[in-house]
């Protein structure tokens, strides 16, 4: 499904997610409905949530910036037509201020890696009954593509979030193979 402006202006976007693991073994390619965000979580480059929401015009510059999809504009009441974070099309690297580059207002500024980290995006939060380790499949996925290292597995191979390490990039919701929910998911701080 290619995301045009007009799937993301009126929410499209969220009306399907493509499950990679199922087209990988050559099987049939499902959609399923996702999760709703109750609150929309703001790019990494904002810092605060209410200073972004004040200055941002709803430009959309800093979404076709972004190389990892990792924003669109929100269609949550009280933030449209303002960009925000969604971990189920991308990732946030620490390394990355291209929105903060982009932006014409100020409403994201560009930053380097270490602000970046400090600022964190939000904090992972396992959830056991998404999660295929839980269901007894054996998966690293979470622990392998975390940038901070934030993950680690306890003694019966369930993933622990460190919060103090975590910094919210998205990595581990986004590679997560469990479909529709994810067992990693990023709240915001």
């Amino acid at each position: 499904m290619a995301l045009t402006l007009r799937c993301l202006l009126f929410g499209a976007a969220d009306a399907h997610v493509y499950t990679a693991p199922q087209a990988a073994k050559g099987g049939n390619i499902s959609y399923a409905a996702p999760r709703r965000r109750e609150r929309a979580q703001v790019p990494g480059c904002a810092g605060s949530k209410r200073a972004f929401l004040a200055t941002c015009v709803g430009c959309g510059l800093c979404v076709k910036a972004c190389r990892r999809h990792v924003l669109r504009i929100s269609t949550l009441p009280g933030h449209a037509p303002k960009p925000e974070v969604d971990f189920r099309l991308g990732w946030c690297p620490p390394e990355c201020s291209r929105c903060g580059a982009a932006c014409p207002a100020g409403a994201l500024k560009p930053v380097d890696e270490a602000a970046k980290r400090k600022a964190r995006l939000g904090v992972a939060k396992w959830r056991a009954e998404n999660c295929l380790t839980a269901k007894g499949v054996a998966c690293n996925a979470c622990l392998r593509h975390c940038p901070a290292q934030a993950i680690r597995h306890d003694e019966k191979g369930r993933p622990v979030v460190d919060e103090a390490k975590c910094i919210g990039c998205g990595a581990c919701e986004f590679f997560c193979p469990a479909r529709p929910a994810t067992g990693m998911q990023v709240e915001g701080v």
